[in-house]
């Protein structure tokens, strides 16, 4: 269902902007087209099977005015595929990252679906250091959407290790702790009926627990293996990308150095996508969310630790890189520079692996875009990087 879909921008200068702000819900999408000529706002429900292509439609109606059109959105579970479609009919459209609109209202505060699509098209995405996220291309986000499914697996698999571990805790079987695959569980169990621990120790409705989170342990691990597979053979196609255009692969020119393993590389280099639209290493610290977050106010000037923008799950791989590095890479600057504060315990040591995971993002930036290398860092497998090419102008 749509409403007031036939609405026409009467009066309006033929030069001036449409702002419409989208607020996506599961199954309903409230859109709010603001006219900045004259400074009217239309609003717009959208609802049922249709409420995707009905609000693209609204887009395409409002492009056809021959006025620009600039749609504002929040991240979300909708993804990007909403931003290209948008795109394709000619708006241009802006990405915002979660919960960087801040309301200041005394007293209680109105929530709707309306308002919020309000709010978003009162806002000028070309406004200087207006957030945004980057959209990628399709086969940068379906990159992304292996390497959290292949976590996610594993994830599930350690669970179901932990439930079974949890349910031995509680019966005298005289287990040994920690996970297993499905099949050395089978072998555990055969291993209990034999010596008689089941039922004498171990009744046989938590035996029979047990082997249905075995089953589905066996399940994970064969969807694991496929898409450890898929995952070969997408990074085996971007080697042959890369190859053909004379360059070498993001991953690999990680995977170089010691410590930096196959796994942390790739959910590095496929979130962070193409390298080149990073202009220093700034950027490339907030984008990841390690960026420090000031606090300057009359007398008090702190900071208030990172921001923690984009998504936890890649901060948290940066970190591992971090701690991965300074183990096995000693001898590099950037481990040399924060040793004595990462040799001390507490917050100190904290906060020096976050420095060292920032300094290393911004050094694998311009390892990657500018072909510097890491001073004092060994390599495992070392290749000849080609020449730095010229890099377009940031737009």
């Amino acid at each position: 269902m749509m409403s007031h879909l036939s609405f026409t921008l009467n009066g309006s200068q033929p030069n001036s902007r449409v702002n419409v702000g989208i607020d996506m819900g599961r199954r309903k999408w409230a859109a709010n087209v603001l006219d900045t000529a004259s400074g009217r706002h239309h609003g717009h429900s959208f609802i049922g099977q249709e409420h995707t292509e009905n609000t693209y439609n609204l887009i395409e109606k409002l492009v056809s005015t021959g006025r620009e059109v600039d749609v504002i959105y929040e991240a979300g579970r909708n993804g990007f595929t909403p931003a290209r479609e948008m795109m394709a009919r000619g708006a241009n459209v802006t990405v915002l990252p979660v919960n960087k609109l801040e309301v200041v209202k005394a007293g209680k505060k109105a929530k709707t679906d309306g308002l919020d699509a309000y709010n978003l098209s009162e806002r000028d995405a070309r406004a200087p250091g207006f957030p945004r996220v980057w959209v990628p291309p399709v086969e940068d986000e379906v990159r992304r959407r292996m390497t959290r499914e292949r976590e996610r697996l594993r994830k599930d698999i350690k669970r179901n290790n932990n439930r079974i571990l949890a349910i031995l805790e509680r019966w005298p079987v005289g287990y040994s702790r920690g996970h297993r695959t499905a099949s050395e569980w089978r072998r555990e169990m055969k291993g209990w009926q034999k010596a008689g621990v089941v039922p004498q120790r171990l009744p046989d409705g938590e035996r029979a627990s047990i082997a249905a989170m075995v089953r589905e342990i066996e399940v994970l691990e064969k969807n694991l293996a496929a898409w450890e597979k898929r995952i070969d053979a997408e990074l085996a196609s971007q080697r042959r990308q890369a190859e053909e255009q004379g360059m070498h692969c993001p991953a690999d020119i990680l995977m170089q150095y010691k410590g930096v393993g196959r796994q942390l590389a790739i959910g590095l280099c496929w979130y962070v996508g193409d390298f080149s639209r990073i202009g220093n290493g700034r950027k490339m610290a907030s984008l990841l969310g390690l960026a420090p977050m000031p606090w300057d106010s009359g007398a008090k000037n702190r900071c208030q630790g990172i921001s923690k923008a984009g998504p936890p799950d890649v901060r948290r791989l940066m970190v591992e890189i971090a701690w991965v590095w300074v183990r096995y890479q000693p001898d590099s600057l950037i481990t040399r520079k924060w040793l004595p504060k990462l040799q001390q315990k507490g917050a100190i040591r904290r906060k020096a692996i976050v420095a060292v995971a920032r300094q290393l993002s911004v050094a694998f930036l311009r390892l990657i875009n500018e072909n510097i290398e890491l001073e004092g860092a060994v390599k495992n497998l070392p290749f000849a990087l080609p020449a730095a090419s010229p890099r377009p102008p940031m737009a």
